[in-house]
């Protein structure tokens, strides 16, 4: 699976952590050899406390609407998230 590091929009969680949606791609194997058949195009979520969800569509006049279904999940984990923002150490 790969992935692109392009940012689209954040939500900050009840406490802080922060939920990021970012462009994603994952590659689709025909046959048990691993060769390649497709890619599917989306978009994908995560937040500081480890919780994930993605959306993905094959062809690329649908991408906008895996944003939307992403957007939606996001902002909705991110009004029920407890979770503190990650702290640095030493």
């Amino acid at each position: 699976m790969a992935s692109t590091t392009t940012t689209l929009p954040r939500y900050r969680g009840l406490c802080g952590a922060i939920v990021t949606i970012r462009e994603h791609t994952t590659r689709y194997a025909y046959d048990s050899e691993s060769e390649f058949g497709s890619e599917r195009y989306g978009h994908a979520w995560e937040c500081e406390c480890g919780v994930s969800g993605s959306s993905v569509e094959m062809m690329p006049h649908d991408r906008p609407r895996t944003l939307q279904r992403v957007r939606e999940a996001a902002n909705e984990h991110a009004a029920q998230c407890r979770a503190l923002p990650p702290t640095a150490t030493k």
